[in-house]
């Protein structure tokens, strides 16, 4: 029964790896000839994860004639541009690369590691150094990833855009900090690390005893 759950777990990390991969490569074949049957010189549509808070004036009307009006304050997390410069494109570009090439290498990490798990069940050795190498490798795939977002967002929000305006009103933009909040799971799988490293050295220990 075991068994089976870790090939099939095994079976669906192949897969979306590959999957992966087809889009890595749709992009780079996509970049490559978008330039030729695409001679329009029309904006492209961007979303950043970028935040700011504002305050813009309101009112609204209450049953039986009433009316109120007052200030109310606005949190925006999320911002498209429409942009027709080469160099948010490129960034983009850059991005997406980035996105799918660390999302191809973590299941493809993914996939050995539960490919290996099941041949440990026959081997009954279940602790095995390379799995550790692999667990702490998606680690740090992930951590890298979230600080290259959180570096993105930050020359968006400082270097690219200027003069920006909501309601009539200068605002200035920020990296989402809420976007923080995902280096939690990435510590937890740096503890399943140690403690499957843990694991390693109760196995070797136990065979040193006997």
């Amino acid at each position: 029964m075991k068994k089976g759950i870790i090939n099939s777990l095994s079976w669906v990390f192949k897969t979306m790896y590959s999957l992966s991969v087809v889009a890595f490569a749709g992009i780079i074949i996509g970049t490559i000839i978008s330039p030729l049957i695409n001679h329009s010189t029309g904006s492209d549509i961007l979303n950043y994860s970028l935040s700011t808070h504002i305050k813009l004036p309101v009112s609204y009307e209450i049953w039986n004639d009433g009316e109120f009006s007052n200030n109310a304050s606005l949190n925006v997390n999320e911002i498209s541009l429409s942009v027709n410069s080469i160099w948010y494109r490129v960034l983009d570009i850059i991005s997406s690369l980035i996105t799918y090439g660390c999302v191809a290498w973590v299941f493809k990490l993914l996939s050995e590691i539960f490919k290996s798990l099941s041949q440990s069940i026959k081997e009954v050795q279940f602790f095995d150094l390379e799995n550790y190498t692999k667990i702490k490798r998606i680690g740090f795939i992930s951590l890298g990833f979230h600080v290259y977002g959180f570096v993105e967002s930050i020359c968006i929000a400082w270097l690219f855009i200027d003069e920006l305006s909501i309601g009539g009103k200068a605002v200035s933009y920020g990296p989402d900090l809420s976007d923080l909040s995902h280096l939690f799971p990435i510590l937890i799988i740096f503890v399943i690390a140690e403690v499957y490293k843990a694991g390693i050295k109760l196995k070797e220990e136990s065979e040193l005893t006997i």
